[in-house]
C-alpha cells in the first residue's frame, strides 16, 4: 500500500499524484518509442549539435544555437558506423516540442516526423 495520503493514478500515459490536499498531474510519457542514450553528431541548417538522446520519433540534442516551441527543424544525424559500407546521414524533418536553456548550451526536443537515409560520397568518407 501507499503512504498515508499519496495517490497515484492507474490511468495509462499519464502519473497522477494526490499528496494531502494537494493535486500535482504529471504527463510521464509523451513518447511514442523507447530512447537510447548516445552522442551522436547532429548538423542543423546553419550550426551542429550533439545528441543526448534519440529515439525512433525523436531526439534531444544540445546546441548552442537557439529554437522556439513548435518550430519545424530540418537536420541530420551521422550515423558512422551503421553501415559496414562507410558512414551514412539520416537526414531527419521533425518539429521542436521542448527547449531547455542551460548555460552556454541549449538543449533541444523535436520529434522525428520523416527521414532518409543517404550514403556518404566517397571524398567524404573518412573526415
Amino acid at each position: 500500500m501507499y503512504p498515508l495520503g499519496i495517490w497515484f493514478s492507474r490511468i495509462p500515459g499519464a502519473n497522477l499524484r494526490i499528496k494531502a490536499k494537494e493535486m500535482v498531474v504529471k504527463e510521464s510519457e509523451k513518447r511514442r518509442a523507447p530512447r537510447h542514450r548516445g552522442k551522436l553528431p547532429v548538423k542543423l541548417t546553419d550550426g551542429k549539435g550533439v545528441t543526448r538522446d534519440f529515439s525512433s520519433s525523436g531526439i534531444f540534442f544540445e546546441t548552442d544555437r537557439s529554437f522556439s516551441l513548435g518550430q519545424p527543424i530540418e537536420f541530420t544525424i551521422m550515423l558512422e558506423y551503421a553501415d559496414p559500407a562507410g558512414p551514412i546521414r539520416m537526414k531527419c524533418r521533425g518539429e521542436i516540442v521542448r527547449v531547455e536553456e542551460s548555460g552556454q548550451k541549449i538543449g533541444v526536443a523535436a520529434t522525428i516526423d520523416s527521414y532518409s537515409f543517404e550514403e556518404l560520397q566517397q571524398e567524404f568518407k573518412g573526415l
